[in-house]
């Protein structure tokens, strides 16, 4: 008899298994009936802990979030949400999270400069990378211009070198119009209406501190704010707040910054998203970048950086354009026919998302309970029947319970 290998009879044996999962982690079932969970911040190998999550409206992506980031939050990560809507106040509520609404006629102010060093190592380098993107978007310079950009970070580390006890919008803005340089000037006029005397000056106060985030889970919601350019200033803000805690303060706590709708972002300030997507895992962070459709990852470096740098890929359920897009990408052509195969089955009660990690390729079914499906659901009448139960005094759980009831009893 030859010799053999002792993985060999392993391959032989008349045994199929699906994937067991981690522990702990968002639970899923496979198409087999296993159960697994699904941990992003468990190491597989190399990578980071990011994840990109590709899901066409009305595949499963808001329950499938929904569910990751109130499960995530109960076993011990901080959860931070940044969202245009209400989708998950209610997850908010349960989880006794912070729900920090901004927008028009908030009263919160922030100052995101504040507590960012002229001197100091990779965790001030990052923080200076992040709010040199937040002025690069207030100014509204374009990613190919070097030369503005260039002239911004200069007029930052100026301003703090100047004031090393904190510093404003309007101190860069000082620097910028002493400038010689016809550039600084520009530039300083750009950002005149996120002074204190300007349009927008009101959020971002030289006398206002920092947010400290406390609880387990953050929604950050971002409401009537129709000015797509002030959107992602405000969305990047919160990014620098939520980094500086982490970088400054904690760093042992696993943390993850859930983006959705993130294509917002990916417009105006590629950059700094791929920033985050490179550098978050140094603090034990990850990064969830949500779109609806792969293609938001193309058109520049940065776009494709932040693909690139993010371990883990969750596509649901594709339409012929998503595949179309997906056929285009050499790390997606071997499993499309596997990805053809995503169904979303509300009448059964879930949706199939296909995980992909360069050491795990696995199908997982996102199943909820009645009660679940009620509390996740984004239907309107749904919402606006569970805002009237609490209006009457019941709290978010048990108003989901009595819609529960009245749907499937």
């Amino acid at each position: 008899a030859g010799l053999a290998l002792d993985t060999e009879p392993l391959a032989m044996m008349p045994i199929h298994a699906e994937w067991r999962g981690m522990n702990p982690g968002t639970m899923m079932i496979g198409r087999r009936g296993q159960l697994f969970n699904w941990y992003p911040f468990q190491k597989i190998g190399a990578g980071n802990f990011n994840s990109v999550v590709v899901a066409p409206s009305g595949s499963g992506k808001s329950f499938f979030l929904q569910d990751h980031a109130l499960s995530m939050a109960m076993q011990g990560v901080k959860t931070y949400v940044l969202e245009k809507g209400e989708s998950f106040r209610k997850n908010c509520k349960i989880a006794d999270g912070d729900h920090v609404k901004f927008g028009q006629g908030s009263q919160i102010k922030i100052n995101p400069f504040l507590g960012i060093c002229a001197h100091g190592g990779d965790e001030v380098k990052d923080l200076k990378m992040y709010a040199t993107g937040i002025l690069t978007t207030m100014a509204g310079v374009g990613e190919a211009d070097m030369i503005y950009q260039t002239t911004l970070q200069k007029a930052l580390d100026e301003a703090l070198i100047l004031k090393p006890n904190g510093i404003s919008i309007d101190d860069v803005v000082s620097v910028l119009e002493a400038d010689s340089l016809k550039e600084g000037y520009g530039l300083a006029r750009r950002l005149y209406p996120y002074t204190n005397k300007g349009t927008y000056g009101s959020y971002f106060s030289s006398d206002a501190g920092s947010i400290d985030f406390k609880k387990l889970f953050t929604l950050i919601e971002f409401e009537n704010i129709t000015d797509k350019n002030l959107l992602s200033v405000i969305m990047e803000v919160f990014i620098l707040e939520i980094m500086k805690q982490h970088l400054l303060g904690d760093r042992k706590t696993h943390f993850q910054i859930i983006v959705d709708e993130a294509w917002k972002l990916l417009d105006i300030s590629p950059k700094l998203l791929a920033g985050l997507a490179r550098t978050i895992r140094k603090y034990e962070g990850a990064l969830v970048t949500c779109v609806q459709g792969i293609d938001s990852f193309e058109g520049n470096d940065d776009r494709r950086n932040v693909l690139n740098n993010s371990a883990w890929v969750l596509l649901f359920s594709q339409g012929e354009h998503g595949l179309n897009a997906l056929s285009e990408k050499t790390v997606f052509k071997d499993h499309l026919p596997l990805i053809e195969s995503l169904r979303f089955r509300p009448e059964r009660g879930y949706s199939e998302v296909f995980i992909m990690h360069p050491n795990v390729k696995i199908v997982g079914r996102v199943k909820v309970d009645p009660l679940a499906s009620t509390l996740f659901s984004t239907n309107a009448a749904d919402f606006a029947r569970i805002r009237d139960l609490e209006a009457e005094g019941h709290n978010t759980l048990d108003a989901a319970k009595i819609r529960t009831g009245e749907l499937y009893d």
